[in-house]
């Protein structure tokens, strides 16, 4: 019976050490765990959102069976998987140049996310990693990166204008669906990335009236790849070129009729002056005319979806 007891006694004292020891990250903000090869991921955030800067170390202290510290070990943040998904207080997020993967649903939902950059080391953009990031305007891939994969970018209807390095090898299906507010596309392969006839990348965007980018002496090959072939205009430029959209060559209003002369094909949009939209059409590349004589008299607004403006006098 004594024996019993003592061994009970030992027993008990094992499990309270054992119940002492551990490991804890610290870190008031950021949850963390191993990544594979070594470094550290990005799992959980609790801030308050707004700027956010990750940092580029994750801090695991080790305690022993009297709750003493016994290690730390710093490792280097390496991965974003799910950290920050549905966080509509994230306004703009400074990811640091350790991390080489950007994980699934990383930034999902984040719906206020304005600005993100995306550091040299990235090799992989996961999928949905910015899915319905709806405010996020314009995002510049590294040329560290080489997948994009499917629906990383989806509903990022607020995204207007994207580069893509010629890194990249693999884009998935749907990568950037329903990215409704794109309107410029630069890419730098010499050789058109390929795509299947049943492949939609750019699914939910209207690629008629869009800008494609290309590089010097390659337009003719754009023009003739799927998927590529659909942009409205394909415009050839040297490497570090600003983009350059071409302004219209000749608008003119006469006799109730306005004429509108541009090298795309594109949405011509009619207001008056306190804003009403009063025509929506939709011109095709080269020269169109539009019958405005049954529009309200006295100063109309024209505008066409590539850019440009005009003021227009018309008279009944």
């Amino acid at each position: 019976m004594k024996t019993k007891t003592v061994l009970s006694a030992m027993l008990l004292a094992w499990c309270v050490v054992a119940a002492q020891a551990g490991a804890y990250w610290s870190h008031p903000e950021f949850r963390f765990s191993e990544d594979a090869g070594g470094g550290a991921a990005v799992i959980g955030y609790t801030g308050d959102g707004g700027d956010v800067i990750i940092p580029d170390t994750a801090t695991l202290t080790v305690t022993g069976g009297n709750g003493e510290i016994t290690d730390v070990i710093h490792y280097a943040v390496t991965a974003i998987r799910g950290a920050f998904y549905r966080c509509e207080s994230l306004t703009s997020v400074t990811i640091p140049g350790s991390v080489t993967t950007i994980g699934s649903n990383s930034f999902g939902y984040c719906l206020n996310l304005t600005s993100v950059n995306i550091p040299n080391l990235v090799t992989t953009i996961e999928v949905w990693a910015f899915k319905n990031c709806s405010s996020l305007t314009s995002v510049t891939i590294p040329n560290s990166v080489t997948t994009i994969e499917n629906n990383a970018f989806e509903g990022c209807s607020g995204l207007t204008s994207l580069t893509i390095p010629k890194s990249v090898t693999t884009i998935g299906d749907y990568a950037f669906n329903h990215c409704s507010g794109l309107t410029e596309v630069t890419v730098e392969w010499e050789t058109p990335l390929p795509f299947g006839n049943y492949f939609y990348p750019f699914s939910g965007v209207k690629l008629s009236f869009c800008f494609l980018f290309v590089p010097v002496g390659t337009k003719a090959l754009y023009r003739a790849a799927n998927v590529w072939k659909d942009f409205g205009t394909i415009v050839e430029q040297s490497s570090g070129q600003a983009n350059i959209r071409v302004e219209p060559t000749e608008i003119a209003y006469a006799g109730g009729t306005l004429s509108v002369n541009t090298p795309r094909a594109e949405v011509v949009e009619i207001y008056s002056v306190t804003g009403l939209l009063l025509l929506r059409v939709r011109k095709d590349a080269g020269q169109a005319s539009f019958d405005l004589r049954t529009l309200p008299g006295g100063i109309l607004i024209a505008r066409g979806g590539s850019g440009w403006v005009r003021k227009i006098a018309a008279r009944r």
